[in-house]
Parts: C-alpha cells; structure tokens; sequence
C-alpha cells in the first residue's frame, strides 16, 4: 500500500522537477484539495473508532477493521499525490503520508 503511494510521489517529484506540471482546472485542483483535507478528518475519526472497536474483535476481523482504517489513509494519500501531480501543491501528499504512516501504527498488526 505504501510503496505505491510513494511511488505516486517519486513521479510527481520526478514530473515537477524537470518542469513539467500537467494542469488541471482550478476549480476541480480545488475540488480535490478540499476532499483531501476533508477525507484526512474523517480518516482521523475512522481510525480513532477502528482502534476502539478492533480492542474487542477476533484476530480475523481486526485484520478486516485494520485495512479499512488503511485503505481510508491511503485514499487520502492518492488524492494528496494527485493534487501535487497535477497542481504542484506537495502539502496534501504529504499530510496523506503522514496520516498513513499514523495509520500503521495506531492500527499495529500482531506479528504472533
């Protein structure tokens, strides 16, 4: 999950430093800057109820409620990496990096 969000932004990186920024409307840029910051809150308060209910759960269904509470932090990184892919705005990638990296540690996988 993680490997391909940050190879989003090794090309995003890769694209912006050789000068070349694939525009889009500013409205939709505008669009999708909002989603992110509204999908990291909602993502934060997912993770905080998955952490809750997962404490009770079976192993086979914490693992359900983990990669829920993963894939929704990794929504949020996709659509930073696409803000910064075709706005050039790199802070909403990075608040998705941040927020899956939280992720992965406030939903820990047992290794038992």
């Amino acid at each position: 999950m993680l490997l391909g969000v940050l190879l989003l932004g090794i090309v995003a990186w890769f694209r912006h430093r050789n000068g070349v920024i694939a525009g889009l409307d500013a409205s939709l840029l505008q669009s999708l800057t909002y989603a992110v910051y509204g999908g990291a809150a909602l993502t934060l308060a997912l993770l905080a109820v998955l952490r809750t209910k997962a404490a009770g759960a079976a192993p086979p269904q914490q693992m359900l409620l983990y990669l829920g509470g993963y894939g929704a932090a990794e929504l949020v990184a996709i659509l930073g990496g696409t803000v910064w892919l075709f706005g050039g705005d790199r802070i909403p990638y990075l608040l998705g990096i941040v927020l899956m990296t939280l992720s992965f540690r406030l939903l820990p996988i047992p290794r038992n």
